[in-house]
């Protein structure tokens, strides 16, 4: 598991969390504790190709984070944070869909690219989105295509043939 990029987002929201909570009196009251969250990422076949994110708080700061295929990094949203994780393009690849599983008190929203959270009421438990990615198809013709493909060429071919018959056959007369 990689804790590059994301973790110092994630971990500045820890940090933001600390201090919330050093905030509070020592009054025997529980204090707040954050959402949590895991971000993992599905390429099957992407071997180590990482895929690169920004998470960004609303707030406009953000950092870049790399996860590859099977790896995951967890973190905790302090309550009340709002942003967004968004993927990166890489070629050959799309983003095919973002699964998330749990309640962690998380508002989840699927947007272009990425999701948008919201900690909203902490639970204590955690909530997983994955990052699901599939090889772009080429755009290969089909049998079909190339039946198509071959007929058009046969008829253009046969139609040279007759217009330089025809010729021949006017030039000789």
């Amino acid at each position: 598991m990689k804790t590059g990029y994301f973790s110092r987002v994630f971990f500045t929201l820890f940090i933001l969390t600390s201090i919330f909570l050093l905030g509070t009196q020592i009054s025997g009251a529980q204090p707040q504790r954050g959402c949590l969250v895991t971000l993992a990422k599905q390429a099957e076949g992407a071997g180590d190709l990482e895929f690169s994110f920004i998470a960004e708080a609303s707030d406009g700061q953000g950092e870049i984070i790399s996860l590859a295929d099977g790896e995951s990094l967890d973190g905790s949203i302090s309550p009340g944070f709002s942003g967004t994780v968004l993927e990166q393009p890489v070629a050959g690849w799309t983003l095919a869909d973002v699964v998330c599983e749990g309640d962690s008190g998380l508002l989840i929203s699927h947007i272009e690219n990425g999701i948008s959270v919201e900690c909203t009421e902490p639970t204590g438990d955690r909530t997983t989105c994955t990052f699901i990615n599939v090889r772009q198809v080429s755009n290969i013709p089909t049998l079909s295509e190339w039946g198509m493909i071959a007929a058009a060429t046969g008829l253009g071919l046969i139609g040279v043939f007759f217009a330089v018959r025809r010729r021949r056959i006017q030039t000789s007369a």
